[in-house]
């Protein structure tokens, strides 16, 4: 059997999305079929070699959008591969590609993934979703949404039945994460903080910023490490400069080694605003035993049961992230018990 995996992804580092791509390949090699995936971009030197190990049969570049261009390029391309399954992630469900893959002998899927809240359409625009929602359902086999919420989304924004689609939360292969061993950490004086997200609005790194001043002011020694890149960098480290936080709150830029990295700390931090389609990096910091704080936005209430496997939120609030640290640090081994 062959598999296409299309995805609207910039596969420049070694992230969460190219880790699932990877063991994936692994998986469907020891059965006996072919891997082939088309990216936004090409792939960085060692994603490349990730997935060369993996046994991928071949990386492409293709489709930045699924408009008519996109989805006709993609058709040819799977129309000459002849696939058995073409799963797309990251695309908006509502493409022509679908429509078009019901001349190809193959079974096409689509994993939605994308943020944010219910659009509010109405008149035309709203029938046209509905029309186009008709389609999506006569041409895909299955829709699979990466949370409850996320599906609730999906199918407000395009009219989509709610049968049509299938939740399936998002996983991490545990093999790639090394759990922190609580018992033979040692004391510290100081608490190390991660916040693990594309440095954009939407995902609140500047109240993760603003909850380190607040703590540094009732007395608690705390650093914040910020791991990710994106437009905003460059205010959030003038908010880091205007709290005088220079020596507490580091950004670390992109890295492809956040599995082993996150052991390192004693909290991870969530702050996003927006309606989260999951949170990858929630999971990815209960993977070690690292205990979260995160905002109870979109599909994150679905991960975390509050006070038991983490500590949720209100978004856009310095001042919750600062209680949710405190509440972890309130009493020995809370961060264990949580972790």
């Amino acid at each position: 059997m062959r598999v296409l995996t299309v995805a609207d992804v910039f596969p420049t580092k070694w992230g969460s999305f190219e880790r699932y791509c990877a063991h994936l390949t692994t998986y469907l090699r020891s059965h006996g079929h072919e891997h082939y995936l088309s990216f936004t971009s090409d792939p960085s030197p060692l994603v490349r070699a990730k997935f060369k190990e993996s046994g991928v049969v071949a990386v492409t570049k293709d489709f930045e959008h699924l408009n008519i261009r996109g989805s006709v390029a993609l058709f040819i391309r799977a129309a000459r591969l002849r696939p058995d399954i073409v799963h797309l992630h990251f695309y908006n469900v509502v493409t022509l590609f679908p429509l078009l893959g019901l001349f190809l002998p193959a079974h096409c899927f689509v994993t939605y993934h994308i943020s944010g809240p219910v659009s509010n359409s109405s008149g035309i625009k709203r029938l046209v979703k509905w029309l186009f929602g008709r389609l999506v359902g006569l041409s895909l086999e299955k829709v699979f949404s990466v949370s409850e919420n996320n599906r609730g989304k999906l199918c407000g924004d395009y009219q989509i039945s709610k049968s049509k689609v299938m939740v399936l939360h998002n996983g991490v292969a545990l093999e790639d994460f090394v759990v922190k061993n609580w018992a033979k950490a040692k004391p510290k004086t100081v608490s190390k903080l991660v916040c693990v997200a594309a440095l954009i609005p939407e995902k609140g790194v500047q109240n993760a910023i603003r909850a380190v001043r607040l703590l540094k002011e009732d007395g608690l020694s705390v650093t914040l490490d910020i791991i990710g890149t994106g437009d905003c960098r460059q205010h959030l480290q003038e908010l880091v400069g205007k709290l005088h936080l220079e020596d507490s709150v580091k950004f670390l830029g992109q890295r492809d080694d956040i599995p082993s990295m996150l052991r390192g700390y004693d909290i991870a931090l969530v702050p996003s605003v927006w309606e989260e389609a999951f949170g990858y990096t929630v999971i990815e910091a209960m993977a070690v035993g690292l205990p979260v704080v995160a905002s109870r936005v979109g599909g994150i209430p679905e991960i975390i049961e509050d006070g038991v496997s983490g500590i949720l939120v209100e978004p856009h609030s310095g001042e919750a992230l600062k209680a949710g640290v405190q509440n972890l640090l309130s009493a020995e081994g809370r961060l264990a018990q949580i972790g």
